[in-house]
């Protein structure tokens, strides 16, 4: 008997499946722990593992909560940011048509000005001297 228990031992493997080889006995059920099963002790207490491995997953409980918080404060940040970014395309778009706007008008008062300058020209020879005075100021760029 002791010898099957020293082979069982060294092979880690149990020798009786369906009967205990140690009592004779019939095993129902395979995980339950019988004589000739040994039970494996270990030099490092269990209390000092589980409390380091508690104090580490709080740790990494409490990172991930930290992790989370500064995640919903970054997207609200982008979300403001993105927000701003549409505003500011919006009136950058206005600003844009209304310099668009002052172009054409600008380019429609110039045509005028040009219009009104040769009808003075043509109806009023007289007028010479008052036109030479209007064409010594610079003129703006078309």
């Amino acid at each position: 008997m002791v010898n099957a228990l020293y082979q069982q031992l060294l092979s880690s493997k149990p020798q009786c499946l369906n009967t205990c080889c140690y009592t004779g006995k019939p095993i129902e059920i395979k995980e339950e722990r019988h004589v000739c099963r040994p039970v494996i002790q270990s030099d490092v207490p269990a209390g000092r593992i589980q409390s380091r491995l508690e104090l580490d997953n709080q740790q990494l409980k409490e990172n991930m909560e930290r992790l989370q918080s500064e995640k919903e404060t970054l997207t609200e940040l982008i979300n403001d940011k993105e927000e701003d970014n549409k505003i500011l395309r919006h009136e950058l778009k206005l600003k844009d048509d209304i310099v668009k706007q002052l172009e054409y008008d600008f380019q429609q008062m110039e045509l005028e000005v040009n219009d009104l300058q040769k009808d003075l020209c043509y109806n009023h020879p007289s007028a010479e001297s008052s036109l030479s005075e209007l064409h010594s100021f610079p003129s703006v760029p078309i």
